[in-house]
C-alpha cells in the first residue's frame, strides 16, 4: 500500500506499470511501488500510457496550447502546437 500523499491517483491500467498522480505541482507517475517516475509537472492533463507513450496538454489561461507525447520517463517525444 501507498500512504497518502497525492491530492488525486489514478488506477494501473492493466498491463502498465505506471499510474497517474496530481499534486499542487501538476501531474505525474507512480510506480506500482510507490516511487514517483515521472515528477509531476505543470501539465493541465496527462493520460494514462498505451504503448510506451502518454498525451499530454499543457494550458495557458484555460486555454489548450501544446500537446504532444511523453514516453515512459517523461521526455517529450512528440510535441504539437494547439490551434484555437
Amino acid at each position: 500500500m501507498i500512504a497518502p500523499q497525492y491530492d488525486c491517483a489514478w488506477r494501473f491500467p492493466e498491463g502498465e506499470d505506471r499510474a497517474l498522480v496530481a499534486t499542487g505541482d501538476g501531474v505525474g507517475y507512480i510506480d506500482p511501488s510507490g516511487r514517483v517516475v515521472i515528477p509531476p509537472a505543470p501539465y493541465a492533463g496527462r493520460d494514462s500510457f498505451s504503448e510506451g507513450r502518454a498525451l499530454f496538454f499543457q494550458y495557458e489561461e484555460g486555454h489548450p496550447l501544446v500537446s504532444g507525447f511523453v514516453d515512459r520517463d517523461g521526455r517529450v517525444v512528440t510535441r504539437m502546437q494547439v490551434e484555437d
